[in-house]
């Protein structure tokens, strides 16, 4: 389940580059906080923020990161072992 937090946002980043603040604060690329924006998971005041909006000192951050793709994997020989447990069943 995606997690959200709001922050205010630090003195030491006013005036940043909220793509460049992001990749300080979340410590994740600089590319993938660009793509988080852009995907709509970032918002600044209530509002969809853009990657080159510069933070102002009483902006709000509101961050939701969401859950990681799971790749699925298909087994070998997975159908063979449901179909014999069920046949011992």
């Amino acid at each position: 389940m995606p997690e959200t937090r709001l922050m205010p946002v630090p003195d030491a980043l006013v005036g940043e580059r909220i793509d460049a603040a992001l990749s300080r604060i979340l410590g994740l690329s600089r590319s993938r906080c660009s793509d988080l924006i852009l995907e709509g998971h970032i918002r600044v005041n209530g509002n969809a923020a853009s990657k080159s909006l510069k933070l102002g000192e009483n902006d709000l951050l509101e961050i939701t990161i969401p859950d990681p793709e799971v790749p699925v994997t298909p087994v070998v020989g997975m159908d063979i072992l449901t179909t014999m447990t069920t046949l011992l069943l």
